[in-house]
């Protein structure tokens, strides 16, 4: 990588780190629940890790459906770069 150019960040870049930090924000939502003596300030924060929960759970669906879609890509290809070698294998004898 050349020193001026861009770093480029993909959508599974960018999901996966919301992925993790949803992680982070449900054990913080969690602990406040538990340390927080005001009741409806507990089921708030309950209430808050839960919806983070819903969050992550969005977010590694769409994560696995970009690997699905990513092996389904690979395996796509495979067969022709093989039968171009076959073409170029066979034909040049």
């Amino acid at each position: 990588m050349q020193p001026h150019e861009p770093i480029h960040i993909s959508d599974r870049d960018r999901a996966l780190r919301a992925w993790m930090n949803t992680h982070e924000l449900i054990r913080d939502y969690q602990e406040y629940a538990r340390e927080t003596k005001d009741e409806h300030l507990a089921r708030l924060f309950s209430c808050m890790a839960e919806v983070e929960c819903r969050h992550g759970a969005e977010l590694h669906d769409v994560l696995k459906d970009m690997a699905i879609q990513k092996a389904e890509q690979k395996s796509a290809e495979m067969p022709n770069k093989k039968c171009a070698f076959l073409r170029i294998f066979c034909f040049s004898f």
